[in-house]
């Protein structure tokens, strides 16, 4: 079952305790919720996520970064194996490439 516009806003109002009113004056300014930051950004500041209601996605691009730079760093060894894999599988495209570069 498909939710309403109202019921929606209702729950999103509810999980950062918020009224309807002040919800509906931020996002009149064009402003979204960032979940990992709790606060308000401008829309600008989101990757676009079509998957999603609003075409947005709900973390920052400040947050988003920080998310990634900490994912590179806690897994850096499965990342280069990676790409070593990616490297060998493709060896003839691989090395065109890096001649081009």
């Amino acid at each position: 079952m498909k939710r309403t516009l109202e019921q929606t806003i209702n729950i999103i109002c509810n999980r950062i305790h918020i009224s309807v009113e002040e919800y509906l004056q931020h996002t009149e300014n064009f402003e979204k919720w960032c979940r990992d930051c709790n606060g308000w950004r401008d829309r600008d500041n989101f990757h676009i996520d079509r998957s999603r209601r609003d075409g947005l996605t709900d973390v920052c691009k400040s947050c988003n970064n920080l998310r990634v730079a900490k994912y590179k760093k806690e897994n850096r060894d499965e990342i280069n194996r990676r790409a070593h894999d990616k490297y060998w599988a493709n060896i003839e495209e691989s090395r065109v490439r890096v001649r081009k570069s």
